[in-house]
């Protein structure tokens, strides 16, 4: 999935978007979370501040109420990546 023009190469609205995924994620159940987390895709994996931010979002479901989050790949893809891609760069 590519970045909107709207988003591509604007950090602040990347960051909008995902703190509006999280206060939806709240309220989302096992299925919508699914398609919650696809959303967060659109956002870019290589700048460091949105890096952390997909991370706390995956963290805030998981601590929150973790049985939403029954499929190990999507667990993976969201949360382990970011952490991974986090702690290999530099600037966080």
């Amino acid at each position: 999935m590519c970045l909107p023009p709207y988003l591509n190469d604007n950090v602040p609205r990347q960051l909008d978007l995902l703190a509006g995924l999280a206060a939806l994620s709240d309220r989302c159940d096992a299925a919508s979370i699914q398609q919650l987390l696809s959303c967060v895709s659109l956002c870019s994996a290589h700048h460091p501040v949105i890096i952390h931010a997909k991370s706390r979002l995956v963290q805030r479901i998981v601590t929150r109420d973790p049985v939403r989050m029954k499929d190990a790949s999507q667990v993976c893809v969201h949360l382990l990546n970011p952490l991974v891609i986090g702690l290999s760069c530099k600037e966080l």
